[in-house]
């Protein structure tokens, strides 16, 4: 079931929007602006996750710290490590691999 609005976590609610006028509208429809959006909230929501991953790398430096602890941790340490290069790859290849040269085919067809 949908969250009611009032708990509606504040990185949800956040949303890119662009109006787009004639006669850019006639090559960006309100679909085309829909897609951006779902895309762009997707490597915003990425990139969170970056960021709540990289925060967690303190919190486990603590408990490396205790004797005879660490070798417990190393499974839990090894996953953030391998959770993070994922993420990093996922956003590379949308960022550079699809939304940049697809930026540079759409610049070079509206100055043609």
């Amino acid at each position: 079931a949908p969250q009611a609005a009032s708990r509606t976590p504040g990185l949800d609610a956040f949303t890119f929007d662009y109006s787009v006028g004639w006669p850019l509208s006639l090559i960006l429809s309100k679909h085309s602006v829909t897609k951006y959006q779902l895309l762009f909230r997707h490597l915003f929501h990425c990139k969170h996750v970056e960021r709540q991953l990289s925060s967690s790398w303190l919190s486990q430096q603590e408990p490396k710290q205790l004797v005879g602890t660490a070798a417990a941790f190393t499974a839990s340490f090894g996953l953030r490590q391998r959770m993070l290069h994922f993420l990093f790859n996922i956003q590379h290849y949308m960022m550079f691999e699809v939304i940049e040269p697809n930026w540079h085919v759409l610049l070079q067809k509206l100055r043609a």
